[in-house]
């Protein structure tokens, strides 16, 4: 059989920042064993620092006397939040390990107290038939599941459905058994609670066997999502399907996803007689079967019961949703007044040091109304995009363009729980330029971007061309603009008005391109040759 292969404690890769330079450091101490604080000699360890990508690499080693105690000087160098290491392994022991910061001492103390390796084993194998599965992941996670052991190791099954797991430390686990996605088999945990956590405790130096695991097929729920406000289906979300106990306790989850007509379908769903708690994103209350709302907990009990088979399917679960806040409005031309549909408008995220996420966006009707679910108290963006001949809008009124740009712009928008905001949206219609840009050196493919300036020569945004050298600029105020096209260092105005040399001191004389409210110019053009740079910061 495959023996287990163990995962250190995991980690987090938040920001990655350039690694600090190496530091001179001493790392001393003893290792011993935990239970009886007796030193283990011949003990092995290892001094390891972060490198991207390639992870912790060993910086140097040490082996503990007789005494337990170890030694060991040299540099180690520490990146953002990832500091260095010093682990520990011997015989019949389970890994230990401590994380120091160079920069803090030049002299780290670090002791190790090691567990008695524990082990546990089993066979998974198909209930109906008693046959064995092989090639089937047995995972190990330490409970409580906090940063300190997220993931404690796994292994996989071989060909007579055996597994084993060693070299463990004595702690509180969860243990389950995850078939294949194509298998149809209920995923299991131990004590056969289907995709459960009931916990297995194991103490230091046991070996545990004869844990077995017995798949079943599960069955099949299915239905229909609709929200209570609109009465409208609920298209496109993803789905968490609570199924809890007869006292309403939760037992397991499993996941699904509405269609385009807000129908879902939940597979490899144990058996079992259930009520059932759907969650349709982040956008409405956790709602009891059929229409209970649970935003801050309800009575599950109250709610039918739902009966579960192998091989069987519970059609017509269908739901009534609660959204948890509302915008709603109408987007209207600006100045006319005039109803304008097919509009869509988005929410999302932005991160604190860059970067955000659409999460999801509805489109107005035909008579301009539009109606937005929302996530309560979280800190969100609201934004229209990508509109030509509309000008983007960012929240409440700020002109932007593009999705991340217009994310970028808008203000923080904050409902509470149950809150309807009203918020009408008045568009104004703006004028964008299309074109291609060629390259004449033959075989040069890189990536052409088109400025566009006002009379002053500052950039008011800027685009670029797709693979073939097509582009299309987003719809920005109508006036007079001036186009300019650059690969690589090669760089031309429009209608083949070369960009100034860095040391030619006169500006450059542009085309300048006349643009009317609502007009698409195609035809800006451009033939650049890369070989042949020419660069002027500024223009």
């Amino acid at each position: 059989m495959r023996r287990a292969r163990l995962a250190a404690a995991g980690w987090l890769v938040l920001s990655l920042a350039p690694p600090l330079s190496a530091q001179q450091v001493a790392v001393h101490g003893t290792v011993t064993e935990y239970a009886s604080s007796t030193a283990i000699p011949g003990a092995s360890i290892s001094i390891e620092s972060f490198s991207w990508p390639a992870g912790y690499l060993v910086v140097g080693t040490a082996t503990s006397d007789a005494a337990g105690s170890y030694a060991w000087s040299g540099d180690c160098e520490m990146w953002t939040l990832l500091p260095c290491r010093v682990r520990a392994v011997a015989p019949d022991y389970a890994l230990a390990e401590s994380t120091f910061n160079p920069y803090g001492t030049p002299d780290v103390l670090a002791n190790l107290s090691l567990h008695r390796a524990a082990f546990v084993s089993g066979t998974v194998r198909i209930a109906a038939d008693g046959s064995s599965l092989a090639g089937v992941q047995v995972v190990l996670r330490c409970l409580p599941e906090d940063q300190a052991c997220l993931y404690a190791g796994y292994a996989i099954t071989d060909v007579e459905g055996h597994y084993s797991l060693d070299g463990l430390a004595g702690g509180t686990y969860s243990l389950c058994a995850e078939p294949s996605q194509e298998s149809g088999l209920v995923p299991q945990c131990f004590d056969h609670a289907d995709a459960g956590h009931d916990v297995l405790v194991l103490a230091d130096g046991e070996h545990r066997t004869g844990v077995d695991f017995a798949f079943h097929p599960g069955g099949t729920v299915s239905g229909m999502v609709v929200d209570d406000y609109l009465h409208q289906p609920v298209a496109n979300a993803s789905l968490t399907i609570s199924l809890r106990t007869a006292d309403g306790t939760p037992l397991t989850q499993t996941y699904a996803h509405t269609d385009s007509n807000g129908r879902y379908v939940g597979e490899h769903v144990p058996a079992g007689t259930y009520h059932v708690v759907l969650t349709a994103g982040r956008s409405f209350d956790p709602t009891a079967y059929p229409d209970l709302p649970c935003a801050e907990g309800c009575d599950v009990t109250s709610s039918p019961a739902v009966e579960v088979t192998d091989n069987a399917t519970v059609d017509g679960l269908d739901f009534i949703v609660q959204p948890r806040a509302i915008i709603s409005g109408h987007v209207r031309e600006a100045g006319s007044g005039v109803p304008i549909g097919d509009i869509p408008i988005a929410y999302g995220n932005c991160l604190p040091l860059g970067g955000c996420l659409t999460i999801d966006r509805t489109v107005s009707a035909a008579d301009g109304s539009y109606t937005l679910f929302l996530p309560d108290n979280d800190l969100l963006r609201v934004y229209t995009a990508n509109l030509r001949p509309w000008i983007d809008q960012a929240w409440p009124t700020t002109p932007c363009m593009g999705e991340s740009a217009c994310a970028q712009a808008s203000g923080d928008v904050t409902l509470e729980h149950g809150e309807h905001r009203i918020a009408d949206i008045a568009l104004v219609r703006g004028a964008s330029i299309a074109g291609h840009v060629e390259d004449t050196v033959p075989g040069a493919n890189a990536t052409a971007f088109i400025f566009v300036k006002d009379a002053t020569m500052q950039t008011i945004f800027g685009t670029y061309a797709d693979d073939e050298g097509n582009y299309e600029t987003p719809a920005w105020y109508a006036g007079t603009w001036f186009a300019k096209a650059v690969i690589d260092h090669a760089c031309q105005f429009y209608q083949g008005v070369r960009c100034p040399d860095a040391d030619e001191n006169e500006p450059p004389a542009p085309t300048p391109i006349q643009l009317v409210v609502g007009e698409h110019h195609t035809g800006i053009d451009f033939a650049l040759d890369s070989a042949d740079p020419i660069f002027r910061d500024g223009f």
